[in-house]
């Protein structure tokens, strides 16, 4: 089987922390040697479409250009949307009344008005972490709320503009499976600590257009 270069593109910079940072300001990596044919490359990138993620250097447009495939955490092509909604909805027909206590309730359908406008009402049988990433994608700064393309859609969107295979590292239900592990407390502390969130996720955009990978390190530790 021939082996044929690939743009990787991770949502999570994990795998780069893995590697020497000192004095390697740098999101993009090339993965060769140890028998390879071609090389690879390997871009960290967050899912936001605030225009400071565009700010990347000269070299990556090039270097997908050079490659035959592209790579991204979830292909979103491949989904399906009956069942991914399944998946979003609480178990056993619980709703989100039947989670919290009263005042948490009403603490969280306060905050989702205010974040986006929806009434609770809507999604009083999704679970907590639906909530919670509506309400992170709201906030101003990451450019979700707005409608602009995120940084991830823009570059596979590109791949396939340039005919390029464009396949997931992860499926939909690997991650949802994760994801919806997160205990009902955690989206009440979000609520409370909104603020701060708030702040820091603008030092990560700035830590993240400076391809600090230090900074950004230390932000997520």
């Amino acid at each position: 089987m021939k082996k044929i270069p690939v743009f990787i593109y991770f949502i999570a910079l994990v795998f780069l922390f893995n590697t020497s940072l000192s004095g390697q300001n740098t999101l993009l990596w090339e993965i060769s040697g140890n028998g390879l044919t071609a090389p690879s490359y390997l871009f960290g990138t967050i899912h936001i479409s605030d225009e400071r993620a565009f700010q990347f250097n000269d070299s990556v447009m090039p270097k997908l250009a050079a490659c035959h495939g592209f790579a991204m955490e979830i292909n979103m092509d491949s989904v399906d949307e009956t069942s991914l909604m399944g998946k979003m909805m609480n178990d056993d027909g619980k709703t989100l009344q039947d989670i919290y206590s009263k005042k948490d309730y009403k603490l969280i359908k306060k905050a989702l008005k205010k974040s986006t406008g929806y009434d609770i009402g809507l999604f009083n049988y999704m679970k907590p972490f639906v909530i919670l990433t509506m309400m992170e994608t709201a906030q101003p700064g990451t450019g979700v709320s707005s409608g602009k393309e995120a940084l991830d859609i823009y570059l596979s969107k590109k791949a396939k503009d340039q005919g390029k295979q464009v396949i997931g590292i992860e499926t939909i239900d690997e991650q949802l499976n994760a994801i919806s592990k997160m205990p009902p407390s955690m989206l009440i502390d979000y609520i409370k600590n909104m603020g701060k969130a708030d702040n820091e996720t603008q030092v990560l955009i700035d830590a993240y257009s400076n391809q600090d990978l230090e900074r950004i390190k230390s932000i997520l530790d």
